[in-house]
């Protein structure tokens, strides 16, 4: 999998929560507890069950049944802002917060965006410190710019570049492609 936010591979397994690992802990354990029950059960009344009319001693095996106990998890899963399929996989995925890529196949899409600037738009909207959304909203919309100017940049050159500033994005640009993405 690819981190959402930065592009970067994982293992799936490095995105489950210590709390989601717990819960799947629980619940795998009562599963083998419930399994290993039935089996032994059903041994004993293979082993011990039948009639032989030829024994000297005779057993009555009696089993219980095991009731499964229900597991709940013991945290809330967080809402999310996004919902999407990847127009290059067609995986679903959820995401919370500004990101880039699909965390399968790595793609970006304009929709990515277009999802970034709607979860900006509702923070700014329904915040009562509006100056602190603004602050927020600024440091995701400079997040956005630069998870596309670095994969614009990807495509002119090595150069990695740093684009949180307008102006040095411009002269990049310019530099390495000859264009000036700031024109009209």
């Amino acid at each position: 999998m690819f981190c959402p936010y930065c592009g970067e591979r994982y293992g799936k397994d490095e995105y489950i929560t210590a709390e989601q690992r717990q819960y799947a802990r629980r619940v795998a354990k009562e599963k083998v507890t419930k399994y290993t029950h039935d089996e032994v059960n059903k041994m004993l009344r293979r082993a011990f069950g039948g009639s032989s009319g030829n024994s000297l001693i005779k057993l009555t095996v009696k089993t219980s049944k095991y009731h499964e106990r229900p597991i709940s998890a013991h945290y809330r899963e967080r809402n999310v802002d996004s919902a999407l399929t990847c127009h290059e996989c067609s995986v679903r995925f959820q995401v919370d917060g500004i990101f880039g890529f699909c965390p399968k196949c790595k793609a970006q899409q304009i929709r990515v965006y277009d999802a970034n600037l709607a979860i900006i738009r509702r923070e700014v909207e329904h915040r009562s410190n509006t100056q602190r959304s603004l602050r927020h909203a600024y440091a995701d919309l400079v997040s956005t710019f630069e998870l596309l100017c670095k994969r614009r940049a990807k495509k002119v050159t090595t150069d990695k570049g740093q684009f949180q500033s307008l102006e040095a994005t411009r002269q990049f640009f310019q530099d390495h492609s000859g264009v000036d993405v700031f024109s009209e």
